[in-house]
């Protein structure tokens, strides 16, 4: 859904933009929360991923129109913030990635792959920079596979 306000929960929802993105949010919102990306024309254009109670979402900022009124490239966003109450996650709300419309955020294994080349953050709270790869705080499922006798081949 392309939307330039980061949902969740139902639409009439508190409203953390101002939360500031040096510090934790105050308010504890359990129905839920909104934050208006800041950027003229920002939209999410890609399915956030959320891990462990932390969000990941990207977005695109359209460019400056050029010269002739030729649009400009524009650049992508990774924000990364708490689930619970929109705080951030990291020293910041928002993570420049660079030009272009950047993909989501993708799972791969027990880590998180980041677009636009990665991030200079520690998300994940090891003490160590992320670059384009973040580790996943969720457990997963194993999967199992079984054959049954006379109709698999075994």
């Amino acid at each position: 859904v392309k939307s330039n306000v980061l949902l969740m929960g139902p639409f009439d929802l508190a409203d953390l933009t101002g939360c500031p993105n040096d510090s934790p949010c105050e308010a504890v919102v359990p129905e839920g929360w909104k934050i208006k990306f800041g950027a003229a024309g920002e939209k999410g254009l890609s399915t956030p991923l959320i891990d462990a109670g932390r969000v990941f979402a990207s977005t695109y900022v359209p460019g400056e129109p050029g010269v002739c009124g030729k649009p400009a490239e524009g650049s992508g966003r990774l924000y990364v913030v708490n689930l619970a109450d929109g705080s951030n996650v990291g020293n910041q709300r928002f993570y420049e990635l660079g030009p272009g419309i950047p993909p989501g955020p993708v799972l791969v294994g027990n880590v998180i792959w980041l677009p636009g080349g990665g991030i200079d953050a520690d998300l994940d709270g090891d003490g160590e920079t992320d670059d384009i790869l973040t580790k996943s705080l969720t457990q997963r499922l194993i999967p199992i596979y079984w054959r049954e006798p006379g109709i698999d081949k075994l």
